[in-house]
């Protein structure tokens, strides 16, 4: 996602302040995941030393296959140009995405989510112009994005209005996106419950971040 979201879209949208703290929340929300995954294995996992024997043996067989399939070099250089091509069909979605989010706008298509966001947004002092861009975000991040690094750039918010509203319209998207994306695939993995669990537990380490970082945002004072 640093290769096809973060450095190539949300850094030239939103600039290296707003852009950085944002690319902070999902960095924050990945460490989050990692302190409970390993506190959670300390105390409930068993047998840790063979598991990591295992691991370790792994580790090293799948560091020889690289070697002889032509170095890590040949990796990196396949990734990369693997990611080259999502970022294009990103940056495809994204135009025809923000096309057809300010048309509805014009058309007055996403009321519902204005209406659900303004109070929220209202409470935390924001200027009433932000709340449209955040009902698009709820509805499709990247327009959204876009429609609030507009407003940046004409200096109709200010950096710290743009993290608050950011924050706020990934707390209304999250759930969102968990549940028509992350549910399906994990319920198929691991079953109705465990899979719902995972789930469960990665939206809460999600939403702890974009709290944390709204709170901060709001007290922390202008970040201009």
């Amino acid at each position: 996602e640093l290769l096809t979201y973060h450095f190539p879209v949300i850094f030239p949208l939103l600039g290296p302040w707003v852009g950085g703290i944002y690319l902070v929340a999902f960095w924050l929300a990945g460490l989050i995941k990692i302190v409970f995954v390993v506190v959670a294995g300390r105390f409930l996992l068993k047998d840790r030393e063979s598991s990591a024997d295992g691991l370790m043996k792994t580790s090293s067989t799948s560091l020889v296959e690289h070697e002889r399939s032509g170095g890590f070099a040949h990796l990196f250089m396949d990734r990369v140009k693997k990611q080259s091509r999502l970022f294009v069909r990103i940056a495809a979605y994204s135009t025809g995405m923000m096309f057809l989010v300010l048309l509805g706008l014009e058309l007055g298509f996403f009321s519902w989510t204005e209406a659900l966001i303004g109070p929220m947004a209202n409470h935390l002092g924001l200027p009433a112009v932000v709340l449209g861009p955040l009902g698009v975000y709820a509805v499709s991040p990247l327009a959204g994005v876009s429609s609030l690094a507009a407003l940046l750039t004409q200096h109709q918010i200010n950096a710290q209005q743009a993290v608050v509203a950011l924050m706020i319209g990934g707390l209304v998207m999250a759930p969102m996106i968990y549940l028509r994306s992350m549910l399906p695939n994990y319920v198929a993995l691991f079953g109705a419950r465990l899979g719902g669990v995972i789930v469960l537990l990665s939206l809460i380490c999600a939403l702890g971040a974009r709290l944390v970082v709204l709170c901060l945002a709001v007290t922390g004072g202008s970040f201009c």
